[in-house]
């Protein structure tokens, strides 16, 4: 939610529904019938093998931090990937129980933007390939070389 807040002002709820309405695969976890949390993936309108993965967790995920959940993360994401060659997004560098999890699920911190969003805060690009050939090209694929010569 934190990412919601700094990113575009947006309320929860509404980013939410926009993240579900433009995602082509959505999934909800639950825990004991609680909603842990959701996560989905849409394709990007700037790169058609890319996908912008999203997580929002709830409450009760921050108070239940499940292993078995930590441990299938990676087979998450994997299942949300099956239909692209990267899956990408920002974080927050606030968000700390986020980068860590990002970080469990294979995924790689690319660039930090110091003033992101509405909020102008720190944010991480972040990205994981299905190849290690788009892995080799991140400059390109996300035009930094132009962020980085600026």
């Amino acid at each position: 939610m934190l990412e919601l807040a700094y990113e575009s002002g947006l309320p929860p709820e509404r980013g939410l529904t926009c993240s579900v309405e433009n995602s082509e695969i959505v999934f909800t976890l639950l825990l004991q019938g609680d909603v842990m949390g959701i996560m989905g993936i849409g394709r990007s309108n700037k790169d058609p093998r890319g996908g912008k993965i999203w997580f929002l967790g709830s409450e009760q995920l921050e108070k239940n931090i499940d292993l078995e959940l930590i441990r299938q993360s990676p087979y998450m994401v994997a299942l949300l990937m099956e239909n692209f060659e990267i899956a990408f997004n920002f974080v927050s560098e606030a968000n700390t129980a986020s980068m860590k999890w990002l970080d469990w699920a294979g995924f790689e911190f690319i660039h930090r933007i110091p003033d992101y969003g509405i909020a102008k805060k720190p944010f991480w690009l972040f990205a994981k390939a299905r190849t290690v050939e788009l892995r080799k090209n991140w400059d390109s694929i996300f035009n930094l070389h132009q962020t980085r010569n600026s």
